[in-house]
């Protein structure tokens, strides 16, 4: 069988559960680049900003991560967590950027970001999301108001509807990271096989 689907990208607000689900596919053989030295190097840099400028060096930071999805690739199974979209749902959201700003984004850069063969968009209830936030140790700080995460989810439905990534949705509040993955996996395996089919024809 041709296995052609080899980078993917786990998306969702904080406290969705993106790091417990990357620990699995690790397990599983996969390349994190997320946690590649200088990528992290980039990404905690662009955390020091503000504003605008914060936004942009993400974009950069995202656009090293696809480079380096792009690079290892070939070699390995490789997997972000959080990649573009995240940068321009959060500037949206903590009202940096307004929805015309992102789609003028969107037009002038979508076309030079690695395209992931899977978008794994994760969701969770408010409730939940707030526990699992307060609950972790981490020096980061988190917005965890209704009306971010509203804006946050709401505009990343119109980028991923904007740009037609082959996603799925899961909502991870009341399931086990078992029950998550199994469900990634079970997806997965259906776009291996309408793909190759697809191919074979």
């Amino acid at each position: 069988m041709l296995i052609i689907m080899k980078f993917y990208v786990i998306e969702g607000d904080n406290g969705t559960g993106k790091d417990t689900l990357a620990a699995k596919f690790q397990n599983d053989g996969f390349e994190i680049l997320t946690y590649d030295k200088k990528i992290k190097q980039m990404e905690q840099i662009a955390k020091k900003k503000v504003g605008e400028d914060k936004v942009l060096n993400f974009l950069a930071y995202n656009k090293a991560c696809g480079d380096l999805a792009k690079e290892r690739k070939n070699e390995n199974n490789v997997l972000l967590i959080r990649y573009f979209i995240s940068s321009l749902a959060a500037a949206y959201a903590d009202d940096i950027f307004s929805y015309q700003k992102i789609v003028d984004i969107l037009d002038n850069v979508y076309d030079k970001f690695e395209k992931p063969n899977i978008l794994i968009r994760l969701k969770c209830n408010q409730d939940e999301r707030v526990r699992r936030i307060e609950q972790r140790n981490s020096s980061d700080f988190d917005d965890k108001t209704l009306t971010r995460a509203i804006k946050y989810n709401w505009v990343s439905d119109q980028i991923i509807s904007k740009i037609g990534l082959n996603h799925i949705d899961i909502n991870t509040s009341n399931k086990t990271i078992d029950e998550i993955y199994s469900e990634v996996n079970r997806y997965i395996n259906q776009a291996f096989d309408f793909t190759n089919n697809e191919i074979e024809r």
